[in-house]
């Protein structure tokens, strides 16, 4: 199978945008896609919502590539990144042993209920039915936020820790910004 790579050109004010939301509005040039967020923050949500990449690289176009320090920019990148990943990994973790726990008292509890309702099931009274069909119902309730937490929370922490573990791992390149035009005054 082959290896699919996300590719992007960004535009940045600073180095500082990759890690901050630039402070730019939309009637500079420069805005595009990404400026509403840190520039790694967006590569990392296109690469999660495409669960098919395996692998990034990712151009900056910097006002003075001169002064940025390409390797300090890809340590910084790989630390952030595996910070996030880390974090994501503890994330999940976290809602595994809460829905096992949860799993434990809900299985305790659904026994309850479901004997409760099977006692109440043999009653004749249509009342007694009604409750039993409620306590069945109630059983299963009780199991939903255990099931949900261990089968999508779980996941979806370790689509959120893969798609930073391919930030970390990306290829970052510098280019420099081109010369601006200079802003047009008047009216047509």
């Amino acid at each position: 199978m082959a290896r699919r790579t996300y590719a992007v050109r960004l535009e940045l004010t600073s180095v500082d945008d990759l890690f901050a939301a630039p402070s730019i509005d939309p009637f500079d040039p420069r805005y595009g896609d990404h400026s509403d967020r840190p520039a790694l923050d967006f590569i990392a949500d296109e690469v999660y919502s495409n669960g098919s990449y395996r692998a990034a690289t990712a151009t900056f176009v910097v006002p003075d590539p001169e002064r940025a320090d390409l390797d300090e920019i890809r340590a910084a990148v790989r630390r952030w990144s595996s910070a996030r990943a880390r974090s994501a990994r503890q994330d999940a973790s976290a809602m595994r042993w809460r829905g096992l726990r949860s799993l434990v008292s809900g299985l305790l509890l659904f026994a309850v209920l479901i004997l409760a309702s099977k006692l109440l099931e043999s009653d004749t009274d249509g009342v007694a039915a009604t409750l039993s069909t409620g306590l069945e119902v109630a059983a299963w309730v009780v199991l939903w936020w255990p099931l949900d937490t261990l089968l999508w929370s779980v996941w979806q922490h370790r689509l959120d820790r893969r798609a930073f573990e391919v930030v970390r791992d990306m290829d970052v390149r510098l280019e420099a910004a081109g010369p601006r035009a200079a802003p047009s005054a008047g009216c047509a």
